[in-house]
């Protein structure tokens, strides 16, 4: 009995294998392929060195994969067992002594190995490589910005906010001299205008973002449609380098180390972070016990029968994650509360597609016996 179970763990295995790299193999490749557009688009207008594109998706692969590896597992359930019922293979199974209960405990092994993985990637890989990717865009940003000045010209800066002219390059590659820089704050109330003798590009001791340092000049801040002008002068000046849009659209928090969110610096946020986390491996069971029971078909369906009704219950599962954890960030939700609640909801609907049919069949024989006793009374 031992031997035929793992002879059909093993199988069942090799079955959901195939289906789940497959699947897996197809969403990396359009996602991917999809930034790396969006990446290239950047590098065609300046903003990213196309020497370093390679080494930016690599960074973003473990990001990619946590979210991926989810939905190729339980597209390949499925899939896999889709078709072990379309060619009632699983039906021999039945009958040959393997119930539902025991084809769940052996897709829970395969789910177990899978959650160990997706849990290394979503607490320790894939922060690494969003902190890595934030530095490298930012540098990026950063280096672009003072390459593309050219002297004798005013140029205005990604986000529209700055204009900067340089009379001459320095000696060095960051040098600037005679420097004229127009500043607008977000709402275009007041403007500051900087003159320096000569400036300069220098990095923040994390290297995380990129300042310009103006030498001895004067700030001029004023409103536009008044004559009023306030004139400082400064000997040493800093203004930090804007992002670009490809190192602003990660957000800090994400690239933030598992063991500093256990800090709880922030309770509300870092534990929506910290469970977002936790979440992913935690979906790989739920969506085991979502999965086997919408891949039972009818052959005479096909095994594609139930594929977009099980899709559209895990999107709305991944929805109310995301959605929970915004509102945990927000505080609308108690962080103490947090994304569980999502889980416990679909895990009863998981329970409740799992057994409830047998459920309801046995309490309908029973009620048929008993009113088939009370007739024969």
């Amino acid at each position: 009995m031992i031997k035929s179970g793992s002879i059909v763990t093993r199988y069942l295995g090799r079955e959901l294998g195939f289906s789940m790299l497959a699947v897996s193999l197809v969403l990396l490749v359009i996602i991917m392929g999809g930034r790396l557009i969006k990446y290239l688009a950047q590098a065609a207008a300046g903003s990213i060195d196309p020497g370093v594109l390679a080494s930016v998706m690599a960074y973003r692969l473990p990001a990619f994969l946590e979210l991926i590896l989810p939905l190729g597992f339980f597209l390949g359930i499925l899939l896999g067992y889709g078709r072990l019922y379309v060619e009632s293979e699983m039906t021999v199974l039945n009958a040959c002594g393997i119930s539902q209960s025991q084809v769940l405990r052996s897709t829970f092994i395969y789910a177990s190995i899978l959650a160990v993985c997706i849990a290394a990637l979503s607490l320790w890989v894939s922060p690494w490589g969003l902190t890595k990717t934030a530095m490298l865009l930012q540098q990026q940003s950063s280096a672009s910005a003072v390459e593309r000045l050219t002297p004798g010209r005013f140029q205005k800066s990604s986000d529209g906010r700055r204009v900067t002219y340089v009379e001459a390059n320095g000696d060095a590659k960051w040098q600037m001299k005679g420097i004229f820089m127009a500043v607008a704050d977000q709402n275009g109330q007041r403007q500051q205008i900087l003159v320096a003798d000569e400036g300069r590009q220098q990095a923040d001791d994390n290297n995380e973002g990129r300042y310009w340092i103006l030498n001895e000049g004067s700030r001029y801040t004023l409103t536009p449609g008044q004559a009023d002008v306030v004139r400082s002068h400064f000997a040493e000046y800093g203004a930090k380098i804007a992002e670009s849009e490809a190192a602003r659209e990660i957000d800090q928090a994400e690239t933030l180390s598992t063991a500093r969110l256990l800090r709880l610096e922030q309770p509300a946020r870092d534990l929506a972070h910290l469970q977002w986390r936790l979440s992913l491996p935690v979906m790989i069971f739920v969506v085991t016990l979502l999965a086997l029971p919408l891949a039972q078909v009818n052959p005479r369906q096909g095994r594609f029968a139930k594929l977009i009704p099980a899709i559209l219950v895990y999107l709305a599962y991944l929805f109310l994650l995301s959605w929970a954890r915004t509102q945990v960030v927000k505080g609308h939700i108690s962080p103490y509360i947090g994304l569980w609640w999502v889980h416990l909801l679909f895990l009863a609907v998981g329970v409740a597609l799992m057994w409830g049919p047998d459920w309801w069949r046995q309490q309908r024989y029973r009620q048929g016996l008993a009113a088939g006793k009370g007739v024969a009374s």
